[in-house]
């Protein structure tokens, strides 16, 4: 799987540093661990700062664990994920902490697709299954979004997708995240990183096959020179008898 090369970078060039520090003048800590079962944290219980910045929070390691500020970014969040991976040997991460911070370390472990695992399953469903923020996941990157109309991860509960295929260059290596991923580290948040078009399809077609009839002219006509994915979805409307509502999700 490949990491956020910054994330990467940071990560393998840790170490602990014992180390005097005003404890006024840094960001303040609050209780947030990240600790397993099997190692409690990355330093053998030494109090000590391994990560230090002032806007975007501040990372120490404790007898309880990695601790994180209670001001900590997610990509701060997701350094301190990935560090407490490899010091604790892959093992299931425990989190303890805030409702907030519980919250930001999914989200963070979700929006940089982190190779780690939670010693409480259940811990990822307190949140991702909540229709906001499901919705808001969905529009964080275009990589999140190639999830949420594939109904992968965080959205498979969703349950819509009947086929996706795409068309994507060579080096993507046909892998749609990979290459919406690049459109998100590349085109930077004030660009636009895809566009999604969406429309109905006949509720008389009932194959996939009698659907791509319809969509692959589409495709030909507007987007031959494009790379794209896209998704069929076929949704039954809770207000509608029962009627399915088959349409087309193309980035």
């Amino acid at each position: 799987m490949n990491l956020p090369l910054a994330l990467e970078g940071r990560v393998s060039s840790w170490r602990c540093s014992i180390f005097e520090f005003d404890r006024t003048t840094i960001n303040r800590f609050s209780g947030n661990f990240i600790s397993s079962a099997e190692i409690k944290d990355a330093c053998g219980g030494i109090d000590t700062l391994l990560y230090i910045t002032y806007d975007f929070g501040s990372i120490k390691n404790s007898p309880n664990g990695i601790e994180l500020s209670d001001n900590a970014s997610p990509t701060t969040i997701s350094i301190a994920l990935l560090l407490a991976d490899k010091v604790m040997n892959h093992h299931p991460l425990i989190i303890s902490g805030s409702y907030n911070f519980k919250k930001s370390v999914i989200n963070a472990a979700i929006s940089d697709d982190l190779p780690i695992s939670f010693a409480d399953q259940n811990l990822p469903n307190l949140f991702i299954h909540q229709k906001d923020l499901i919705e808001n996941m969905a529009h964080l990157s275009a990589k999140s979004h190639v999830e949420y109309i594939n109904c992968e991860k965080a959205f498979a509960k969703r349950g819509a997708c009947i086929i996706h295929a795409h068309h994507l260059p060579k080096w993507a290596n046909d892998d749609p995240k990979k290459f919406f991923r690049a459109a998100d580290k590349y085109e930077g948040c004030a660009n636009r990183r895809y566009v999604e078009i969406e429309f109905a399809l006949p509720n008389e077609l009932t194959t996939v096959e009698q659907y791509k009839q319809i969509i692959a002219p589409f495709i030909d006509k507007h987007l031959n020179d494009h790379y794209y994915i896209f998704a069929i979805h076929e949704k039954f409307g809770a207000l509608s008898n029962g009627q399915h509502h088959p349409h087309v999700h193309i980035m």
